[in-house]
């Protein structure tokens, strides 16, 4: 659906809104993420200008500060408004009413929602169309995919070269032609299509529903689709279907084998129920990590839902093939029919279409727009790609938003957005989160807030000191790092069949090979290469002012930054591979190797919750909890379940016995600091005030198990109630090869989903040495699952949250935070606890300097401690130089261990993993 990106593409546009209804209390809305500010959610204010941005709340419900309707005046009038680039953006429409959003803490946007009862917009007459705005192109839609309005849209887009595309929607009566088709279908083959219809009683008919909501209206479809199925089935037994995937994979066949699947390559599609064809999302068409796969589904999809398998073999097919015989998706026919030139997304896969076939989906898209116009309402609708006759136009007040220059090429696609921070697409289909768009270097923060002068002034680390672990890291691993990402990079290039994926990886392996010399040749560093993002020239001022020193002599911190920073831009500044993480296999191949630890706590956290459900956690138990939140705590700090007591078979009750025994100090025994009692006091004490919001940050550190014991600890913690709410803060750049991104929050929960796929599909490691992984019993995959349904429930209600921010992967220390991205700051200061995750995180809380390792936590965090407003909890495994918080002489003594670093000046024993420190400091 891309469009062709334009050297004159813009940062913001001006649109102009419609009123094509007979009312004069018309109000548009318009709603999205802010490309350029961050991916903040966002709406525009009643002025058609100026931008809202919605700040934390303290309970679930709150009403928006700001009043967001923009009136559209009389019928035929027209107003002009001026959006920045927009990501999931929706223009809404209310008519005689206004609509209601609200605010969840996050803060999350909670929009109108068609089936819930409840929802004050339940019986307003509204709508919405789709957009994106980015530095490719504007692309926009009108959607059925939930519902049809009565109120039509009509879309309208003209470009720089005086092209004009135009979607006329439906007439203004339109919603009735659909009404009386669904009801002459209901009566013909007695399924409830009239159903769908919602009329309020004496009222016009309001909307009607999409089949996949029919259960919200009592309209079931169960088994509707299931004998088409069967024949399809048959048909395909004998003869293969072949399906154009219009990518990498080319044409490709499948036929039903022996086991009832339908296979294409080595992918294996089951039987979809009538569900499953409805929603598009679920059974044989949920996507997941298989390039190959997830360009069959949308055409295997499209293929059901327009019943286009038992007249032709090869698909997409011609649309005289669509809803040809029955039994069929009506719903989609009749919204096709009942609009002006039959265009429009009647379900989630209404834009597969033949090479070359004609548009089905409804949308507009440009690289060089210069007039977009959305009309509501339906009167003077018209068909042709013309543009709409001179009408009555009224600006609206309020200063216009500066247009910025034209950024490098980036881009983003329309989505269906839920009500969350990193929006998902539909519940079982996790998707990561878009990668943000390019910036202008005239909306960039300025270079001056990013000096060093925040920093602490004690000395770094620098590679060229040999006492350091720096010295080694910088000769040793980092070749290393460099030379399996162009392992990676090949490895993906030799499998794609597309010659200009190809192409663009052969040069990524040569730049990548490029920096490899560099590093080992002790070259000086070089500027990053502007790829649009706003870090590059905060890299590149701290650069100048370090004195554009070489690799082998730097300050260590900055330098391994600086290193994936140059990684990311080989990516960024390509056209195929701007979304690759690089270091994905190395993620997953850990993950898949802690299978055994994996299924041991799945079965331990599905008992625990049990236990929970059943009344335990009072405050009889308080001891009981204390150790868990330890435990659990521990868990996360190692990222290694063995010898940790929640492992064995203890009870609820067993486990208040636990304090002060040989297993509790086992488990302690290599920690050097402890300061989880007070976090535990803490949390406890705002559950037993009754505290409304009990928020927990995580600052994440890795992916896989990682991550996995992470929402352990966050599903404890919301199970306990020892918070309401818990923020994961992952890294937006593929960061120090395992740092957890949002695609790797979307592979674990697509691991969980589907388990024995997941854990019995040999990887590609095992195929090259002909290894069967061991298959999962039954009890493992049902444990798997259910945390799947847990998490994936907590994630969609808003209770766990995903929050990215560029600031994680700047060069520098979280001395800095509170001056350079003072947003962030203001929201973690309204978290209870911000934990910090791993050693990088460590070392840029204490500025990765050069303390006396009894020097106390909280003055080694500088601005972040005491005073702050920020609670502290940093979970670290030593493996770097900087600790601090150390009883004195502790650092000694464990120099003086074997292998510790004796007199030479090194402290080795926090180079390998085995000491941790868990240091907390109160701000508040």
């Amino acid at each position: 659906m891309g469009g062709v990106p334009s050297t004159t593409m813009v940062n913001s546009l001006d649109i102009q809104l419609q009123n094509q209804t007979n009312s004069g209390q018309v109000w548009a809305y318009i709603t999205g993420i802010a490309i350029q500010n961050d991916w903040k959610r966002m709406f525009l204010k009643a002025n058609g200008r100026d931008v809202y941005y919605p700040q934390q709340v303290s309970s679930i419900g709150s009403p928006l500060a700001e009043d967001c309707a923009i009136p559209l005046g009389p019928p035929g009038n027209t107003i002009s408004v001026h959006i920045p680039q927009i990501a999931g953006g929706r223009i809404w429409f209310a008519c005689d009413k206004k609509l209601q959003f609200f605010l969840n803490p996050g803060p999350a946007v909670v929009e109108p929602s068609v089936l819930n009862p409840s929802d004050p917009n339940a019986n307003v007459n509204f709508c919405f169309a789709e957009f994106t705005l980015n530095s490719d192109q504007l692309f926009a839609n009108i959607s059925y995919v939930d519902f049809v309005s009565r109120l039509p849209i009509a879309l309208t887009l003209q470009t720089a070269g005086g092209g004009v595309q135009h979607v006329s929607g439906m007439a203004a009566n339109g919603i009735d032609q659909l009404c009386d088709g669904l009801r002459q279908q209901a009566q013909k083959d007695g399924r409830p299509w009239d159903k769908l219809i919602v009329q309020p009683k004496g009222q016009p008919v309001l909307r009607v529903l999409n089949p996949t909501h029919g259960d919200a209206a009592g309209a079931s479809f169960a088994g509707y689709f299931e004998p088409y199925i069967e024949q399809v089935w048959q048909r395909h037994s004998q003869n293969p279907m072949r399906i154009n995937t219009q990518a990498a994979a080319g044409v490709v066949a499948g036929k039903v084998n022996g086991k009832g699947e339908l296979v294409f390559g080595d992918e294996p599609f089951g039987k979809p129920t009538s569900a499953d064809v409805f929603g598009c999302n679920s059974g044989p068409f949920t996507t997941g990590p298989s390039p190959y796969r997830n360009s069959v589904i949308p055409r295997l999809a499209a293929g059901f839902q327009r019943s286009a398998f038992l007249t032709v073999d090869d698909h997409p097919s011609d649309p005289s093939t669509f809803y040809q015989r029955d039994p069929t998706n009506h719903y989609c026919r009749l919204v096709h029919a009942a609009n002006l030139d039959g265009k429009g997304y009647a379900f989630a896969y209404d834009d597969v279409q033949p090479d070359g076939g004609a548009d089905q989906s409804g949308k507009v898209n440009a690289g060089d727009p210069t007039t977009f116009i959305v009309a509501v309402g339906g009167n003077n609708a018209y068909t042709g790609d013309r543009m709409p006759p001179p009408a009555q136009t009224a600006a609206s007040s309020g200063p216009p938003v500066p247009t910025a220059t034209k950024p490098a090429a980036g881009s983003a696609q329309a989505s269906h957005d839920g009500a969350s921070d990193v929006p998902p697409q539909a519940p079982t289909s996790y998707q990561s989160q878009p990668q943000p768009a390019h910036v202008s270097r005239l909306q960039r923060i300025s270079a001056k807030a990013q000096k060093m002068e925040y920093d602490t002034k004690t000395p770094g680390y620098s590679t060229a000191d040999k006492t350091s672990f720096g010295w080694t890291t910088a000769r040793e691993r980092w070749p290393i790092i460099i030379t399996q990402a162009i392992d990676d990079v090949y490895r993906t290039t030799s499998g794609s069949k597309d010659p200009a994926t190809t192409e663009e990886g052969k040069k990524i392996i040569d730049e990548l090979a490029r920096l490899k010399y560099e590093v080992q040749h002790d070259r000086q560093l070089t500027p990053i290469r502007d790829d649009g993002f706003t870090d590059v020239e905060i890299y590149n001022k701290e650069l100048e002012q370090l004195g554009n020193p070489s690799w082998l002599n730097v300050n260590w911190l900055y330098c391994e930054c600086y290193l994936f920073r140059r990684i990311s831009t080989s990516f960024a500044l390509s056209q195929h591979w701007k979304n690759y993480d690089v270091f994905a296999r190395q993620k997953i191949k850990t993950f898949r190797s802690s299978r055994p630890a994996v299924i041991e706590l799945a079965a331990r956290y599905k008992a625990l919750l049990k236990q929970l459900e059943e009344g335990h956690g009072k405050p009889s138990d308080e001891e009981a909890e204390k150790i868990l939140f330890m435990e659990m705590c521990e868990i996360c700090l190692w990222g290694n379940a063995t010898d940790l007591s929640l492992l064995t078979n203890l009870t609820y009750e067993d486990i208040q016995k636990l304090q002060g025994s040989e297993a509790r100090k086992n488990a302690e025994k290599n920690i050097l600091v402890n300061d989880l009692p007070a976090v535990y006091d803490l949390l406890r004490k705002a559950k037993a005030e009754g505290k409304a919001e009990r928020r927990v940050d995580i600052v994440l550190d890795n992916a896989g198990f990682e991550l996995f014991v992470d929402l352990i600890l966050a599903g404890y913690l919301l199970s306990s109630g020892l918070a309401t709410h818990v923020v994961l803060h992952p890294k937006d750049i593929p960061w120090f090869v395992s740092d957890v991104l949002p695609s790797d929050f979307a592979e674990l929960l697509n691991a969980l989903a589907t388990p024995k796929k997941f854990y019995e599909t040999p990887s590609e490691d095992e195929e090259l040495q002909n290894k069967t992984p061991e298959p999962l019993a039954d009890k493992e995959a049902e444990d798997l699952s259910f945390l799947f349904q847990n998490w994936s429930q907590l994630y969609a209600e808003g209770k766990v949250i995903l929050r990215p921010n560029r600031f994680w992967t700047h060069p520098g220390s979280f001395w800095r935070l509170p001056n350079v991205a003072k947003e962030l700051y203001e929201d973690l200061k309204t978290s209870d606890v911000v934990i910090f995750k791993g050693d990088l995180n460590y070392r840029k809380l204490t500025g990765d300097a050069q303390w006396d390792a009894s020097t106390p936590f909280t003055e080694a965090i500088g601005p972040l401690g005491p005073g702050s407003g920020l609670n502290v909890l940093a979970l670290r495994t030593c493996k770097a130089d900087v600790v601090v918080g150390l009883p004195p002489g502790k650092d000694e003594e464990l120099r003086a261990t074997d292998g510790g670093g004796g007199d030479s000046g090194a402290r080795k024993w926090a180079w390998n993993g085995k000491w941790a420190v868990v240091s907390f400091s109160s701000g508040k």
